[in-house]
């Protein structure tokens, strides 16, 4: 072989390699923060850390008071830094979602941290799916903030041909971390409700799958930080309603078509509710969404609840809501 012709040779596979390196997806990551600085930082350094390489680590600072500016800033390229006024994590989400020129868009919360294998995981599992706009981490696994682990969620009841349906998505299950979705799916679903305090991570879920197919990624790439709080002052007592009625006037048609569905989830969450609701003790409260829960259908667990809720109104256990 001639120089000229191995230099042609070396020529041609660096050529190929820089083709094949402009063919690799471009992955927008968003990290909204605040007050976190140490989480955000292993958040974002975890982005860096992945196999397919971040276009973007987009960390939108929702108004900290804390070194997170410092620190953040002190962070290599492609990380950038935007601060806002506190508005909600929804808020800072969609403050972000202008400045995303990549292909993908990649959430992640700033208490949690991926596998360096998540982001090209998810990217290739969507793209071996014709139609395909998104990618769901099902089975995270929980850590505690000192990183210890919990446990891996299980497996995912009901999932068929490894897509998630709506009905997939009613009781929660896309979260701020474990979601990776083409750029023109996450236009079409829309940006996140900044009037929903809870709740908001089902209402955009909802809006993901009725715009594009969902493929599951079944592997535990995802660590989820169980952050510790008061159960009386963080219950949820009706967003998750909120969405699936306003889901519902948005969506009418797909919503019919799982009445059933909505109806078991509405079952769930209200027996949810009173069941967190006893356990704080406001037990009036309580009992209303347990009467809400049986006007959706009675059910035995709702039932055993009734009786429990007798026996400690009996005890005088109840007290007023924090």
């Amino acid at each position: 072989m001639s120089s000229k012709t191995a230099d042609r040779r070396v020529d041609d596979l660096a050529g190929f390699a820089r083709e094949s390196s402009d063919r690799r997806a471009r992955v927008s990551v968003v990290i909204p923060t605040y007050n976190r600085a140490l989480d955000v930082v292993r958040a974002a350094r975890s982005a860096l850390a992945q196999t397919l390489p971040p276009h973007q680590v987009i960390v939108v600072d929702d108004g900290s008071t804390d070194n997170t500016a410092e620190l953040v800033r002190e962070l290599p390229a492609p990380v950038q830094y935007i601060p806002k006024t506190n508005g909600g994590v929804s808020s800072a989400r969609n403050t972000a979602f202008p400045q995303v020129t990549g292909d993908y868009v990649a959430l992640l919360d700033s208490d949690d941290h991926w596998d360096p294998r998540w982001l090209e995981t998810a990217v290739n599992t969507i793209e071996a799916v014709p139609g395909a706009g998104a990618a769901c981490c099902t089975r995270a696994r929980g850590v505690r903030p000192d990183g210890s682990e919990i446990g891996i969620a299980p497996p995912k009841p009901g999932v068929v041909n490894g897509m998630l349906r709506l009905p997939d998505l009613l009781m929660g299950g896309m979260m701020g971390s474990n979601v990776v979705l083409r750029t023109e799916a996450r236009t079409a679903a829309g940006d996140f409700d900044t009037t929903l305090k809870t709740g908001e991570d089902i209402d955009f879920a909802l809006r993901v799958a009725v715009s594009t197919t969902i493929v599951e990624v079944a592997q535990p790439l995802v660590n989820v930080t169980a952050t510790p709080g008061s159960l009386s002052r963080n219950i949820d007592t009706g967003n998750r309603l909120k969405v699936y009625a306003k889901f519902e006037q948005e969506h009418p048609e797909e919503a019919r078509h799982f009445a059933k569905e909505f109806r078991d989830a509405r079952v769930a969450t209200t027996l949810g509710y009173a069941r967190d609701l006893m356990w704080a003790r406001q037990l009036p409260a309580a009992r209303e969404r347990l009467r809400e829960s049986w006007r959706y259908r009675p059910t035995v667990a709702a039932a055993k609840l009734a009786v429990k809720l007798v026996v400690l109104s009996a005890l005088g256990r109840g007290r007023a809501p924090g």
